[in-house]
């Protein structure tokens, strides 16, 4: 016996399209869901770079300030130096700054100082003999010779060779004469598994007649 549907046919169709459509809603409101929250995780996203791009400006600016400050304190630092070590000089015909700064800028890599010592000798004040009238006394006056001052210099370093590279570096500054090494020997106060380094001494005359120009005083700042 066969089937018969008693269904018109075009209630069938409505049925199945209405089906469709609701289908074809889901999927677009599906679609639209994706596409809003991509876009909605897009903009978070957005959000939180932009954020660590102001942190990033922020700590760019602050570096920068701090980069201007430390340069504005290097050049203070050169101003003040400068201005200590000219006000030395008048006040000393060699002030012990200019001194120091010259021993130790001269040090060769891994060699250091451990002592310097300033030893003033008076010279005893030579007078001319004296004339026989007043214009004599004016043309042969009293003579006062400035003190020689000899200085003595103990330090460490890595081997002989820099030792008498050092010794020759003071020997071609201006500031000092006769520089003279004492002794080299071994240095058995070092602790064990140290690197082994020697012990030297110098003596050296400073150069009384140096005369300090400004040049010299900017150069020797220059290098602190």
């Amino acid at each position: 016996m066969s089937n018969i549907n008693f269904m018109p046919d075009d209630y069938i169709q409505k049925r199945s399209s209405l089906r469709y459509n609701l289908i074809y809603l889901f999927l677009i409101f599906m679609v639209i869901a994706a596409m809003g929250s991509t876009f909605g995780i897009i903009k978070m996203r957005q959000k939180a770079v932009k954020k660590r791009a102001n942190l990033v400006a922020e700590k760019l600016a602050n570096a920068q300030k701090e980069i201007e400050q430390l340069e504005a304190l290097q050049v203070k630092r050169k101003e003040m130096m400068r201005t200590a070590l000219t006000a030395a000089e008048l006040i000393e015909p060699i002030s012990r700054s200019l001194i120091l700064a010259s021993l130790t800028n001269n040090l060769p890599q891994g060699t250091r100082l451990t002592k310097i010592s300033l030893i003033e000798k008076k010279v005893q004040t030579s007078t001319r003999l004296a004339g026989s009238n007043q214009y004599d006394n004016v043309k042969n006056p009293t003579v006062t010779p400035k003190p020689s001052t000899l200085i003595e210099i103990e330090g460490l370093a890595p081997g002989d060779k820099d030792v008498a590279a050092y010794i020759a570096q003071l020997d071609i500054s201006e500031f000092f004469n006769q520089v003279s090494l004492i002794y080299t020997q071994e240095n058995t106060k070092e602790k064990k598994n140290t690197t082994p380094l020697r012990r030297f001494k110098l003596t050296a005359m400073l150069n009384n007649e140096m005369h300090i120009t400004q040049g010299t005083v900017d150069e020797i700042a220059h290098l602190q």
